[in-house]
């Protein structure tokens, strides 16, 4: 505990060194290679010196090559044509990789501060990093979410084959490799995802410490708590979460808890070595930490009393229409942001996810029917009832996928177990749940493919003119030098050039574009000496359109329209004077 001390204290020192200067090469250099070797002294000082190994029968060879099929099937549903599907590059994906592109550019360095929407630049550079390996376009971006996607999947497997099973394991992992849901946000340039990822993790290690009796999973757990701490908000959740299962070991199983008494003490002590960086930050920028938190939640925001006094009614009852919607949620789905008008469960998933709570509810004294209902409770308080417009905030509850599917696993594996029994057919109601797991996966995903993306979602109206100026702005980029063009925006009504997906787009062009309210009569447009000028006007403003070929007969105007016909914008195209 001394040892852990002495972590503790460097990991404190490597943050306060990183805040406390503006060089870079302090925090490259010095912080955190200070922070990462407090981390291995940490877990050099807790790791066993001798441990059993625990006597596990091998996995036969068909449950290996089961899993690495239903892994491959998670990678085919998230990683082809991931920058066309989906097809809406929303304003917060770029907005998040043009922070990675400051961690590469050397303007943004101290991974133990917060950034754009309190999110952590630890965030960032592990997009940077991706954008460094695969390029700066939105397949690297993206592919950033698919990776940690794919993880939960084989972390969920991990964690409910401990739980319940061989056969529950596996039904879980392949329906959550194709829960449109998650699909959805593994393929979208957000860090919800990871909250889906470090849920099955965390708790994979800590059921596997807690059933096997050995201190390194305890230890791999409070790595990965520690590090939820840097990315998004719901991994602080997960911390209260591991809490609340702790009180239940010790309310029913008090000796089992002291026999494990060292070895959670050394892995709290571990934890609190990777996340003092986040408590150094607390004590000298609490609203900067609590910014997500402030900004969404009813009683942070004084939403919840403004709303009580605007509608003339009580709390409780405003709490409880937070309850309803977010209830709707899972039927009826998001009304807007990030997956709108998608329901969260279909309605076959819906019916079976009721089953399965029920069926688990009934068992609540067991210690993983007791974790799946508070996980779920919380998460969905938390993340749905306890923020602003519960109905759109889908992103929120990416921690209960592994659950809530794990939960639908075990009521399934249940079922066949029960039909196995009472008919004495193992094999054939093995094959009957095949078929049948193998149907609700084809349904799940078509919602996904043959629905959203089918159909081309537009969550709101600045996304698709901004995509697509970026993409006609980097094709502009590749074909000519960029310095020999000035480009203008007609900013009305909606449309500018600082659009968050054009600057990701076209970093060149975008970079020296200026948006010029109008109407353009009165405006002078004239590009620097020798440079072309390209006008982009919005299809309200054909007055402006016009103005410039009035003033420039040789201007090549092109129309751009959208997916689904509209008229998005109308760009004209004067080439500089050498072409």
């Amino acid at each position: 505990m001394v040892g852990l001390l002495g972590t503790m204290i460097l990991s404190y020192s490597a943050a306060q060194l990183s805040l406390g200067s503006t060089d870079p090469l302090v925090t490259q250099q010095q912080s955190v290679p200070l922070w990462l070797l407090s981390i291995a002294g940490a877990l050099v000082i807790a790791w066993p010196r001798a441990e059993r190994r625990a006597d596990e029968p091998a996995a036969p060879r068909w449950e290996g090559l089961a899993v690495i099929g239903i892994v491959a099937l998670a990678i085919l549903l998230r990683v082809p044509e991931i920058d066309r599907v989906p097809y809406a590059l929303q304003g917060d994906e770029t907005k998040y990789a043009l922070g990675g592109r400051l961690v590469i550019d050397g303007k943004l360095f101290r991974p133990f501060t917060t950034f754009t929407d309190g999110h952590w630049v630890m965030y960032f550079s592990v997009n940077a990093l991706f954008m460094r390996v695969f390029g700066q376009t939105v397949e690297a971006i993206r592919l950033h979410s698919a990776v940690i996607g794919v993880l939960s999947v084989l972390a969920t497997y991990g964690l409910v084959r401990q739980l319940w099973g061989q056969r529950a394991a596996l039904i879980a992992a392949a329906l959550l490799a194709t829960f449109h849901y998650h699909i959805h946000y593994s393929r979208t340039a957000i860090n919800a995802i990871y909250d889906a990822l470090f849920v099955a993790l965390v708790f994979g290690w800590l059921w596997r410490g807690w059933l096997t009796g050995r201190r390194v999973p305890w230890l791999m757990a409070a790595v990965a708590i520690g590090l939820t701490q840097f990315f998004y908000v719901g991994g602080r959740l997960i911390v209260l979460e591991v809490i609340v299962l702790g009180l239940f070991w010790l309310i029913r199983e008090p000796r089992q808890l002291r026999k494990r008494a060292l070895d959670i003490g050394l892995s709290i002590g571990v934890f609190a070595t990777i996340a003092m960086p986040v408590v150094y930050f607390i004590q000298k920028y609490p609203n900067d930490y609590m910014t997500r938190l402030n900004q969404s939640g009813i009683f942070q925001s004084g939403w919840l009393a403004a709303e009580a006094q605007r509608r003339g009614v009580g709390a409780i009852e405003i709490l409880w229409d937070q309850v309803r919607l977010s209830v709707l949620l899972f039927t009826q789905g998001p009304d807007r942001v990030f997956y709108q008008g998608q329901s969260l469960l279909t309605p076959i998933m819906s019916v079976l996810a009721g089953l399965s709570l029920v069926y688990l509810i009934t068992r609540i004294r067991e210690g993983p029917s007791f974790w799946t209902w508070a996980t779920l409770t919380m998460i969905l308080l938390f993340g749905s009832v306890l923020v602003i417009g519960p109905l759109a905030a889908s992103q929120r509850l990416l921690g209960i996928t592994p659950v809530l599917y794990a939960a639908i696993a075990v009521f399934i594996d249940r079922l066949l177990g029960r039909f196995e029994r009472v008919w004495r057919k193992p094999r054939m109601w093995n094959a009957i749940g095949a078929v049948a797991v193998s149907g609700l996966m084809l349904v799940d995903a078509q919602y996904y493919f043959a629905g959203y993306v089918g159909t081309q979602v537009i969550n709101s109206r600045d996304i698709e003119w901004s995509m697509q100026i970026g993409q006609y702005l980097h094709q502009i980029e590749e074909r000519s030098d960029p310095a020999q063009w000035q480009v203008i925006c007609d900013s009305a009504p909606y449309l500018y050039c600082e659009h968050t997906n054009i600057r990701f787009l076209a970093p060149q062009l975008s970079g020296s574009a200026r948006t010029t309210p109008g109407p353009l009569e009165s405006k002078d447009l004239s590009p620097p000496p020798g440079v072309g000028l390209i006008v982009i006007v919005s299809p309200q403003r054909l007055d402006d359109v016009r103005t410039v070929l009035e003033r420039y007969p040789a201007a090549i105007q092109g129309d751009h329209y959208g997916v689904h016909g509209a008229l998005l914008f109308i760009s004209l195209e004067i080439p500089p004077p050498s072409q």
